[in-house]
């Protein structure tokens, strides 16, 4: 079975393999997430065959606070096929992440990239949204009762990174800091309630839609 493939102009330099790596696929990625290298891990991940899709799950289950959101939507997409509702749930939950994560980018040109990747990691279960509307509701419920009160230690700028500031900013050869890209800290919790009541619109929205 061939690999399948993240679109490589999403991420700068995505690729797969790094020289001196870890043994085994998941020691690859955890290497690649240490140095921030985040296209290339989810590529890699992305990559996995279907043969080790449960010991891939599993392994983002387990570290998923710790993970980008992009993994949560690989997550998401590799269940769907075995348990929808759970797939929903993982799918709303890494929704709701990456969206608190693009909303504290200064550069609001980078938010693109969260839609972009998430029609690429979770195609398959997006396809099938509109047959499962009578469930969406409660799993994005769920995401956000599940969500309220973790600590993700992840990067949160990893979006941040695919604005044309942070392009711009590279090619002048003038790299950003976290400060650089994240709105003030003071402005954090704002970000969060916006993205949690616009989650919660939603859910009345696919309430209120005949199914």
């Amino acid at each position: 079975m061939k690999p399948r493939r993240v679109g490589a102009a999403i991420f700068l330099a995505v690729g797969v393999g790094v020289n001196g790596a870890q043994a085994g696929p998941f020691g690859e990625i955890e290497a690649l997430l240490s140095r921030n290298d985040f296209g290339k891990a989810i590529s890699l991940a992305h990559k996995v065959p279907d043969g080790q899709a449960k010991e891939l799950t599993k392994w983002i289950e387990d570290n998923f606070d710790n993970l980008i959101p992009l993994f949560g939507y690989e997550l998401a997409n590799r269940r769907y096929k075995d348990d929808p509702a759970a797939a929903l749930r993982w799918f709303y939950i890494s929704d709701l992440r990456a969206r608190y994560d693009a909303m504290r980018c200064k550069d609001a040109t980078s938010r693109q990239l969260v839609d972009v990747m998430k029609r690429e990691l979770a195609g398959d279960l997006m396809k099938s949204l509109r047959s499962h509307l009578k469930d969406i509701p409660a799993a994005a419920e769920d995401a956000l009762n599940w969500d309220k009160d973790r600590k993700p230690t992840y990067a949160s700028w990893w979006v941040c990174t695919h604005g044309m500031d942070y392009v711009t900013a590279a090619m002048n050869k003038r790299p950003l800091t976290e400060k650089d890209m994240l709105i003030p800290d003071s402005d954090w919790d704002k970000a969060r309630e916006d993205v949690r009541a616009s989650f919660n619109r939603f859910v009345e929205k696919v309430k209120e839609m005949p199914k």
